[in-house]
């Protein structure tokens, strides 16, 4: 098979999706490379990058962009890198690796990707109250902030999420949890009822948006951005696996960057 062949599935498999408008494509690299390997992680860190070399990959599938900045449509992303990363670039164009960011359909790919991983790792399980984009609201009836902010610690502590952030008053009820991934709308997220959130770090403002949730009473956790998307990244390689059986695959996992010091 060629690289290729995986971008032919994604867009037949995602019919919902407007590929004009995507982020999912080829980054770097020959989509016409004749597959080894393929590797899948959140992130395509430099280290992850080696790693799969190493495993005898040559597509690398991830989710994030591979530098700092990355273009809103697909095409080769290295002359959006800056130039602390042109070592990276060099090592790059070096290694026979291709690169495929699968972001947009796998946010939205229903039971398995980001959004529905997410609400199913954190325990879950049934349909939410309302679906809006990339967020779910879910009925937490009978949690006190407290209680839901610790169900959510202990949940998040396998992929490596030491400690949640928590703001809010702890004996406060909450009943409309809206768990925000992708780009969740805060205003929005309001607007459809919701009294509690779980947001996450690489977009949230504490000096914007978490003073508006403080002025209106909104009781609100924040967790890793890695956290957050790696149970869906993580289906991902099974999903390849069974649909391209010929060739090995390899989920790296990453979950949260960082460890509480304290």
């Amino acid at each position: 098979m060629k690289a290729a062949d995986v971008h032919s599935f994604f867009r037949k498999t995602g019919t919902w999706m407007d590929w004009s408008q995507t982020v999912d494509g080829f980054r770097f690299g020959d989509p016409d490379t004749r597959v080894t390997g393929i590797a899948v992680a959140w992130k395509p860190y430099w280290s992850d990058l080696k790693r799969a070399k190493d495993l005898g990959c040559n597509l690398f599938v991830a989710h994030e962009s591979i530098f700092r900045e990355g273009p809103m449509q697909p095409g080769d992303e290295t002359e959006f890198a800056q130039e602390i990363e042109q070592p990276k670039v060099a090592w790059l164009r070096d290694s026979g690796l291709v690169v495929y960011r699968c972001h947009d359909l796998w946010d939205m790919m229903p039971g398995i990707g980001v959004r529905d991983s997410w609400a199913r790792g954190l325990g879950f399980e049934g349909e939410p109250l309302e679906t809006i984009g990339f967020c779910r609201i879910e009925d937490v009836s009978g949690h006190t902030f407290g209680s839901l902010s610790r169900q959510i610690a202990a949940r998040v502590k396998s992929i490596g999420q030491q400690a949640v952030l928590a703001v809010g008053d702890d004996d406060q009820p909450v009943t409309r949890l809206a768990l925000a991934s992708g780009a969740s709308a805060l205003t929005t997220m309001i607007e459809h009822g919701a009294d509690v959130m779980l947001c996450y770090d690489d977009y949230f403002r504490q000096v914007r948006d978490g003073a508006v949730l403080k002025d209106l009473g909104i009781p609100y956790l924040i967790v890793n951005h890695g956290t957050l998307e790696e149970w869906g990244v993580s289906n991902l390689a099974p999903y390849l696996s069974s649909n391209f059986p010929s060739v090995p695959v390899h989920h790296l996992p990453q979950g949260c960057i960082y460890r509480v010091v304290a």
